[in-house]
Formats: C-alpha cells, sequence, structure tokens
C-alpha cells in the first residue's frame, strides 16, 4: 500500500509539472510572437545602419586628417569623438533558467574572445553574472540587472549610457535563426576603425548638411540607442524560442514518466485485487471448513 499511494503522489506531482511548464511555455511563445515580426524586419535595416555607423565615424576621422594636413586644427584630441579609446565586451544572459544550452554557449563564446583580448566587460543577467563569478573570478566587470520579458528604458538607459563611452563594444548575445536553432554572437555596434579594422569599412566619399559634427551627434546619441535596443529584443527573441524548445523537450519528458509511472499504478492496482481476491478466497475456503 505505501508503494501505491508513493506512486500515486508521484503522478499528481509529475502532472503538476506539467501544468506549471505548459503556463511557461505558453507564456514564452507569447513573447516569441510578440516581438518576432519586427526583430526580423528590423534585421537587414539595422545591419546596414551599422555599417553606415562605422563609415561616418571614418569619415570623421579623414576630415580630422585632412585639417591636420593643412594645418587648420591643432588639437586633435578636442576633435575625435568623445570616447575612451577601449574595448567592452557585453555579455548578455539570463535572469531565470529554462533556456537551454544558448547561455551555456553564449558564454563560450565570450570566454573564448576575453581569453585573447582582455577588456573592458560588461554582464547583463544574473546568470552570467553567476558564471563569471564561477569560472572567471579574476576577471572584472561591470553588472547590470536587466529583465528577461521586458524592455525596461529605465534600466535600459544606464547601460547605454556606459557602453557608449567606448570605442570598440562587441555584444555577445544568442541570434535567433530558426524555432529550433540559436545560435551565440558576437556582434560589433561601434568599432575602430584604426589599423587592421579601418581596412574593413568602406571608404566612401559622403557630403554631410547641415555639417560632420552635427550627423555624427546624431549617429552618437540616437542610431547607437536603436541599434542596442535591436540587439536587446534580438537577444531576447532568441532566449523564448530557446526556452519553447527546452520546455517541449521537458514535456515530452514528464510525458515518458507519466506512462512509466501509469503502468506501475496499474500494477499495484493488480496487486491489490488480486491480494484481496486471495483473501476473500481464504475466507470463503476457511468458512467450509467450519
Amino acid at each position: 500500500m505505501i508503494n501505491a499511494k508513493r506512486t500515486a503522489n508521484d503522478i499528481e506531482a509529475m502532472k503538476s509539472m506539467r501544468d506549471f511548464i505548459s503556463v511557461y511555455e505558453e507564456i514564452a511563445a507569447n513573447n516569441m510572437r510578440r516581438i518576432r515580426d519586427a526583430v526580423l524586419e528590423r534585421r537587414d535595416f539595422l545591419a546596414e545602419l551599422t555599417s553606415l555607423y562605422n563609415e561616418i565615424k571614418m569619415s570623421y576621422k579623414r576630415e580630422i586628417k585632412r585639417l591636420l594636413s593643412k594645418k587648420k586644427l591643432h588639437d586633435l584630441s578636442a576633435s575625435f569623438l568623445k570616447t575612451n579609446g577601449k574595448t567592452v565586451f557585453v555579455f548578455f544572459s539570463t535572469n531565470a533558467s529554462f533556456y537551454g544550452d544558448i547561455v551555456k554557449n553564449t558564454y563560450a563564446l565570450f570566454k573564448e574572445s576575453y581569453d585573447r583580448e582582455k577588456c573592458d566587460v560588461v554582464v547583463i543577467g544574473r546568470i552570467g553574472k553567476n558564471l563569471l563569478d564561477k569560472y572567471m573570478p579574476e576577471a572584472a566587470y561591470t553588472f547590470f540587472d536587466f529583465p528577461d520579458m521586458s524592455m525596461d528604458m529605465k534600466l535600459f538607459k544606464p547601460v547605454v549610457l556606459h557602453i557608449a563611452a567606448y570605442e570598440k563594444i562587441i555584444i555577445f548575445h544568442p541570434k535567433f535563426q530558426t524555432l529550433v536553432r540559436q545560435t551565440p554572437t558576437a556582434f560589433v555596434i561601434s568599432e575602430s576603425t584604426s589599423g587592421a579594422s579601418a581596412s574593413s569599412v568602406q571608404k566612401n566619399k559622403y557630403i554631410f548638411e547641415p555639417s560632420l559634427d552635427k550627423i555624427i551627434e546624431y549617429f552618437e546619441r540616437e542610431i547607437f540607442s536603436s541599434i542596442f535596443e535591436q540587439t536587446v529584443h534580438e537577444s531576447q527573441l532568441s532566449k523564448f524560442a530557446s526556452r519553447m524548445v527546452t520546455l517541449d523537450q521537458a514535456t515530452e519528458n514528464i510525458k515518458k514518466g507519466l506512462a512509466k509511472l501509469e503502468i506501475k499504478q496499474r500494477f499495484w492496482q493488480h496487486q491489490t485485487k488480486n491480494k484481496q481476491q486471495l483473501n476473500s478466497m481464504t475466507g470463503i475456503l476457511m468458512w467450509k471448513r467450519t
């Protein structure tokens, strides 16, 4: 009887877990549908915008060099973009679990890059913070808490203000490919255009109105923020899809577990009936003997 009761309790616990996971799966599906179309439509546009952003920065520096060569400018530092000249790695993680291997895979890509190039680090999400504290205790980082399921502008602005000070910004985040395939990505929002990096930027010539300084200021203030916001949505979309796959796998495992428990329950029910029948037969035999 003890084993039969334990099996019945296990079945009820499994069913409760199945219902709980079903709710989480529905929430993830709703969130994914809400942002998927917008993310995919803006992806190509913002990729081109990022390329244009880097070209404009290149043009800015070429203009500075031209003025220097003509001795129309004497203070070079006052004319370059107001960045600290450093590189920062931004690791997008999560605050909760049930996202499968995508966070771990993104962390692996981030760590591989960090091992090659030690630089400043920004971590977004408590899971990422825990990973760095556990596996990279020597790495200094700036932590920002950010919700998994929404865009909180009060929390978004401090992140943008912090990373906008850097010359080269590389964001490590999961990227949506298909519902069942998410890939870790290193996305460069802003890059240094000196040395080897400069060779990868097309040297197109532009006419800027009202002025190059005004255009740069606009990009720095508005477009940079938009590109970073798109990256946040890309990360969220990928995480929702990964969570759906993980929860679907959990649901399948629960179904298999329930099937095994129900077989066991039927076994105990048969055992109980057999015992009851045996007791009845024993009682009848004893009654006949008397």
